[in-house]
């Protein structure tokens, strides 16, 4: 796409983040929106890049290599994106549920077999050097 015709999606700055904290003013649910629009964007480039390939191909002519290498970049960058913020709502969906666990179980369980579990859990995080598995 020409920079006069960004699809609406890639004019929000929200959208070009460059690290996760670009998007810490986010809640969870505009995260997962950015990821969705993310995925839509990449769906939509390939099948664009696909098609045009295939139609030179068919004309018998060779695609432009620096056109290919920018829309192929571009794609990665978004696709890195796509990962970056995958893996960040997966540890903040984590944290959700430990600490919903954590809660519960305070009020659940026996205050002797809390006090357990809380011990066994710093051991382990102790064993595997600070939560860090080997």
């Amino acid at each position: 796409m020409s920079k006069g015709n960004k699809h609406s999606l890639e004019r929000n700055p929200d959208f070009n983040f460059k690290t996760i904290e670009d998007l810490q003013h986010l809640s969870f649910e505009e995260k997962e929106k950015i990821l969705h629009d993310l995925d839509y964007i990449l769906n939509e480039c390939e099948i664009s890049k696909k098609t045009i390939l295939e139609g030179l191909e068919l004309e018998g002519i060779d695609p432009d290599l620096d056109w290919l290498k920018r829309v192929n970049y571009k794609i990665s960058i978004k696709r890195k994106q796509k990962k970056m913020l995958q893996n960040h709502l997966r540890v903040e969906k984590g944290e959700s549920l430990l600490g919903a666990f954590f809660d519960i179980s305070k009020i659940m369980l026996p205050e002797e077999t809390f006090n357990s579990i809380l011990r066994k859990s710093k051991e382990l995080v102790n064993k595997t050097g600070n939560g860090e598995f080997s």
